[in-house]
């Protein structure tokens, strides 16, 4: 029959774009059916991918570079970026980035079955396919908006050039591993390693780093900005969550590694597939079974290592596929004529445990312990419902965090209705009094009362606290609860006198108003009218008194950065002029605002002369406004003003 592109004969093809086929359904079916909100990570991704698709609708595709080189929390910025395209061309939905999993789902199985099919034929293709389908971590994580499915497709395309001694596109994948987690030359560092001991004596040196060059210049921008931020975000990954999930021995680790990855079914399955192979003596292809071992290096690491996380792993189960597609086929070959009957026999289970685990078609059984596996759930959350209650601005505390209820998913509700509320979180801070501050700007308060559902201790410390104080001061409860699939409710509070800075018909005390006269005129329509800069022991205090010269047309935020005399920036005091409250769309001629703003930093030294380096941008975009008219010393090309301290 003839050859495809795939390196199998026709029938083969037919076989590889059936599984295809099967597993990218039953993704779809199951993305469908299931309604939980994302949980914490991939909420904080998928607000990012919204986010990105935003700052290309407002700000162009200039608005949307300078997104992209943004810090995003010291993670590289590449899954909230291929989402832009499903948005494109379904709509601004959060439910269209899932496309991205199926699409790598399709990258993974191509290149897997190319892998095997070099070294053992297309019928172990097939077998190592069918693995990686049914693998409990693997399709459990194409059904999370998270990098490591994304990163697995790589690592085994990544795999696969060097198999082929393709240099170029080898570069390219790592460039682009790099942009989706600065961990990606963890998982290519032992094949890359092994292929320089098998096939660089034959190569070019200089061709080959010249190929190698994409795996820098590709990432490159994005880090000489984000450098610090990203090297101390990759020390830290999965440090946070020890503590809640639990520290373990490296010997329970590694059977929990087995259970959550492989499961123990394929873990047995492999070892006596060794056994049966090593007593014929009928051993499977060399170079393939090396590929898989070198592909499988770092899982040593994550057993003995600091970085507690299972998904982790994900990107060395293709190399597992590998390992157990080539030793199944040649332990198999005992069987003779019932050598394809027995592999079918021997492979049902896990298609069964992945059914019943999505679907529970086979009764109540559980059939995985993983925790990224799950029955689709058809109990939709709260959050856009909450939200629409909300019928003001503001800010939105949310004292609860669970799985289902947190803030990255009321984030992601809220940027997907486009609601002018702030969502914030009593999670991650471990200070009582900057809480209780936030709490007395807050305009609403939010927070998951009983049910099922765990909360996490350990990120949210001062959550009852908060909620006692909520109880004792003057907040109003709305009156009905929104019922909870785990069987709780959500209590709903509205601050009715939050401590803004500046309200209609409020005193105004003398201090605001000793400001230094100023005229700074931003695009015709806002303009600085006075400041004043005060320099304090371990901080400053800043003031600033708007005028609106005509409407704004989208909201505006504060930019501060706090300059030494060396000229390095050694605070920020970015901020939202007046918390939002009221919105600056709703400005009307001649409005007036002035607000007090406290930078509270050990490096501000007490006899060190200070400056401010100020403007207005539109956050989304990042798009600066230039300054058309300023009494004050201009920079940054006409888009911002020093300010002098006393």
């Amino acid at each position: 029959m003839a050859e495809t592109p795939y390196g199998g004969t026709r029938k083969y093809q037919w076989a590889l774009d059936g599984l295809s086929l099967f597993f990218v359904a039953s993704t779809v079916v199951w993305l469908h059916l299931d309604c939980l909100p994302p949980t914490w990570d991939d909420g904080f991704y998928l607000t990012n991918s919204l986010t990105m698709f935003d700052s290309l609708v407002d700000g162009g595709l200039l608005g949307y570079a300078r997104k992209f080189l943004s810090t995003w929390g010291g993670k590289p910025p590449l899954i909230a970026v291929l989402p832009t395209p499903a948005y494109l061309i379904l709509g601004r939905h959060a439910q269209f980035a899932y496309s991205v999993n199926l699409c790598f789902m399709l990258v993974l199985f191509v290149a897997l079955f190319r892998l095997a099919s070099k070294y053992a034929g297309p019928r172990v293709g097939l077998i190592a396919v069918y693995v990686a389908g049914t693998m409990p971590m693997l399709f459990g994580l194409s059904r999370w908006f998270l990098v490591e499915y994304a990163m697995a497709a790589l690592v085994a395309v990544a795999v696969l050039c060097l198999a082929q001694s393709e240099m170029l596109w080898f570069g390219i994948i790592c460039g682009l591993g790099l942009l989706l987690k600065a961990s990606f030359p963890l998982y290519v560092a032992a094949p890359f390693l092994h292929w320089t001991v098998t096939a660089w004596p034959g190569r070019v040196w200089l061709r080959t780093c010249l190929a190698l060059a994409p795996a820098v210049l590709l990432p490159l921008p994005w880090y000489a900005i984000n450098y610090r931020r990203a090297f101390q975000t990759a020390i830290e990954a999965g440090g946070h969550s020890l503590p809640q999930y639990g520290y373990a021995s490296a010997s329970s680790y590694f059977w929990r590694l087995v259970n959550e990855g492989p499961a123990l079914y394929y873990a047995t399955l492999v070892t006596l597939s060794i056994v049966t192979v090593a007593l014929s003596r009928k051993a499977p292809d060399r170079k393939g079974s090396a590929t898989a071992v070198v592909w499988l290096a770092p899982f040593a690491f994550f057993v003995f290592g600091p970085f507690q996380e299972p998904r982790y792993t994900a990107p060395l189960l293709p190399g597992f596929a590998l390992l157990l597609a080539l030793v199944l086929d040649a332990a198999c070959a005992a069987f003779g004529r019932w050598r394809n009957t027995a592999t079918c026999a021997l492979l049902a289970f896990p298609l069964i445990a992945m059914l019943q685990s999505s679907f529970g078609v086979f009764g109540s059984w559980d059939a995985s312990s993983s925790r990224y596996t799950r029955k689709y759930n058809e109990y939709s959350w709260p959050q856009r419902e909450i939200l629409q209650r909300l019928d003001g601005t503001g800010k939105l505390l949310i004292a609860s965090d669970t799985p289902h209820f947190n803030v990255n998913n009321f984030e992601l509700a809220a940027l997907e209705l486009r609601s002018p509320v702030e969502v914030t979180t009593s999670a991650y801070e471990d200070n009582l009094e900057a809480l209780l501050r936030q709490l007395d700007i807050a305009a609403f308060f939010v927070y998951k009362d009983g049910g099922s559902e765990r909360g996490s201790w350990f990120f949210n410390r001062h959550g009852d606290a908060l909620i006692s104080e909520v109880k004792n001061q003057d907040f109003i409860e709305f009156p009905d609860h929104p019922r909870l699939p785990d069987g709780g409710v959500a209590r709903i509070f509205r601050n009715a006198s939050p401590n803004e800075l500046l309200r209609s018909g409020t005193f105004v005390p003398a201090s605001l108003g000793q400001l230094t006269d100023c005229q700074v005129v931003f695009d015709d329509q806002l303009q600085l009218i006075g400041f004043s800069v005060k320099q304090r022991a371990g901080g400053l205090e800043v003031k600033y008194r708007w005028r609106c010269l005509r409407p704004p047309d989208r909201e505006y935020w504060c930019f501060t950065h706090v300059i030494d005399e060396q000229e390095r920036i050694v605070g920020y005091l970015d901020h939202e002029i007046l918390g939002g409250s009221p919105p600056m769309i709703t400005w009307r001629k001649d409005d007036l605002a002035i607000e007090r703003l406290r930078l509270r930093s050990a490096a501000i030294q007490e006899k060190t002369k200070y400056r401010l380096r100020m403007g207005l941008f539109h956050r989304p975009s990042g798009v600066r406004l230039p300054v058309t008219g300023a009494s004050l010393p201009l920079t940054d090309r006409g888009t911002a003003v020093y300010l002098g301290t006393s």
